[in-house]
């Protein structure tokens, strides 16, 4: 068997084609005549070379994921980057509602009488420096010479606060407190106007506690605080702490 010739030798030989047939012509017009044995010369072709291009894939980069926040009413949306968390608006709470309670003394003779006032508290914000509230909604009863008398009260006020950041919170209130007597004597109102300050600190976001007073004036013939009757223009200086939940 004989010896299959490598690719790169019938290469060569290919290649070598064109020059052998130049030179046997210029031969065979020296000698006119070529050698039996000399090989005829391969024709010369053209050889057609198809190169496929491919497009080089465009490098992988990470990119940021971009997420759009929800926007409140009237505002645009804006984009935040993958990672940021959306931090609900503390302002977005308006509405609390607590409880709070107040103690004070007075002088009586010789002895010295405790008054207080206390109940639920209520309040919503209209503006980022104030709320409307109602204070103390609650409940008193008192022993007369008339006999027994009850009352339900409540102290709508206006609530006047300056944030010191995140946590402390001065505020003052001007309002009064609304009464409704009944009982042994018939049905009596009174009203004593007052005006208190205090500080509320925030434990969480939804909690503050905080520490008042309050100075009430009766303006009504009696105003009952605690379990007494007090007359028009005394003064009752009280003290108290409450909790407020925030929504």
């Amino acid at each position: 068997m004989r010896p299959r010739p490598s690719p790169l030798l019938l290469g060569v030989l290919l290649a070598s084609a064109p020059a052998t047939a130049r030179a046997q012509a210029a031969a065979t017009d020296a000698s006119g005549a070529v050698e039996a044995d000399t090989p005829t010369a391969l024709p010369a072709t053209d050889a057609v070379i198809v190169i496929e291009l491919v497009p080089a894939s465009p490098p992988t980069v990470d990119a940021p994921v971009t997420a759009y926040a929800p926007a409140a009413s009237g505002a645009s949306e804006r984009p935040i980057s993958e990672g940021e968390a959306v931090v609900e608006d503390e302002s977005n709470r308006s509405f609390a509602i607590g409880v709070s309670g107040l103690l004070g003394l007075r002088a009586s003779g010789d002895d010295v009488m405790p008054t207080w006032t206390a109940g639920i508290d209520l309040a919503f914000r209209v503006m980022p420096w104030a709320r409307l509230a109602v204070r103390r909604i609650g409940y008193g009863q008192a022993s007369t010479l008339q006999g027994e008398r009850y009352a339900v009260e409540a102290s709508p006020a206006i609530d006047l606060f300056v944030p010191l950041g995140e946590i402390v919170e001065p505020f003052a209130e001007l309002g009064a407190l609304v009464q409704a007597r009944f009982g042994d004597g018939g049905t009596r109102f009174g009203i004593a106007p007052f005006v208190g300050a205090g500080l509320r600190i925030a434990a969480l976001d939804w909690l503050a506690f905080e520490v008042e007073g309050a100075l009430h004036v009766p303006a009504t013939e009696h105003v009952l605080f605690g379990h007494e009757l007090f007359p028009t223009a005394s003064l009752l200086l009280q003290l108290g702490l409450g909790a407020e939940a925030r929504f």
